[in-house]
């Protein structure tokens, strides 16, 4: 008479898995999903082999892309869509749905969580597992107020947080250096120039900083009225909302009060300004010579970045 499978469940730490056995033999199958005994943990493998009382599985390889809301943190298979893993023990409220996105360095996936606790943390981009957790560090602590950006040259994640500018060391989960800043939120993302770090100050102005220690290499201060109020806890409207864009040796800077300011990247001095006849609150789209704004009413207008430099 043939024997009936049999279902055990092997705990491990944290993970319990439902193995079936026939018999004395492991049975793997496909690649499948297994799920921790919390239900919070998840990660699409297949099993190798149970020995010595641990739990062998191979990891599903491919590219992936995540995706995250105030509940949980997915990683999706480019080829198909399916779930590869994922976390919904992680802090909340998370800040993908209304703040930054999570940057992949190497192997690990960085993300932040705001506002409590302010955090900073890495994930293994391969099953999801922590690589490290930091909470409260600088002034306001590392979580980004928009999405980081991965400095080739160093390493570092470049994280715009509450009153701060944090190099992260994404190996180690630790500052290499952090710039304290005038706006109380970081609400515009930094741009990689050459030259240093761009980033635009909301209800002030833009700054440059220093790729390798976060040293003050300009500041310009922008006056002005906007009609209305986008940068966080803002009462009256500043021109200053979106990152720039780099067209060459120029920064090019759109405003909410329908300005595109022009500035040389290596001393941050105003050398142009071009009506747009509409607010701008996005970053300008520089495409070869073209340099393409989207207005607050729709309006898309492309313009001959050539002859901004001129």
């Amino acid at each position: 008479m043939r024997r009936s499978p049999q279902v055990s469940i092997l705990a491990l730490g944290a993970l319990a898995l439902v193995v079936v056995v026939v018999g004395s033999r492991m049975v793997s199958a496909a690649s499948r999903q297994w799920t921790d005994a919390t239900g919070s943990f998840a990660v699409k493998a297949e099993l190798v082999e149970v020995k010595d009382g641990s739990v062998h599985l191979k990891k599903t390889d491919g590219e992936v892309i995540v995706v995250g809301d105030e509940v949980d943190v997915r990683a999706l298979a480019v080829a198909d869509g399916s779930v590869v893993w994922r976390r919904e023990d992680v802090w909340r409220p998370m800040n993908f749905a209304a703040h930054a996105a999570p940057v992949f360095a190497g192997e690990m996936l960085v993300c932040g969580f705001w506002p409590m606790p302010p955090a900073l943390a890495a994930f293994d981009r391969r099953d999801g597992h922590d690589v490290w957790r930091w909470n409260g560090a600088g002034p306001g602590g590392p979580s980004p107020r928009a999405t980081p950006v991965l400095d080739p040259r160093t390493g570092w994640c470049i994280v715009p947080s509450t009153r701060s500018l944090t190099a992260v060391d994404p190996a180690a989960g630790t500052a290499r250096w952090t710039a304290v800043l005038d706006p109380f939120f970081l609400d515009s993302a930094p741009v990689l120039s050459d030259a240093g770090i761009l980033l635009a100050l909301p209800g002030h102005g833009i700054t440059l900083r220093d790729r390798d220690n976060g040293a003050e290499v300009w500041t310009t201060t922008i006056d002005g009225r906007a009609p209305f109020p986008m940068a966080s806890y803002m009462k009256v409207g500043h021109p200053i909302f979106a990152e720039p864009a780099l067209y060459g040796d120029r920064v090019l800077l759109a405003g909410l009060d329908g300005w595109l300011r022009v500035l040389d990247l290596g001393t941050g001095v105003e050398t142009r300004r071009v009506g747009l006849g509409v607010p701008v609150a996005a970053a300008p789209v520089v495409a070869g010579d073209l340099v393409v704004v989207h207005g607050v009413d729709g309006t898309v207008s492309a313009l001959d970045g050539r002859a901004l430099i001129r």
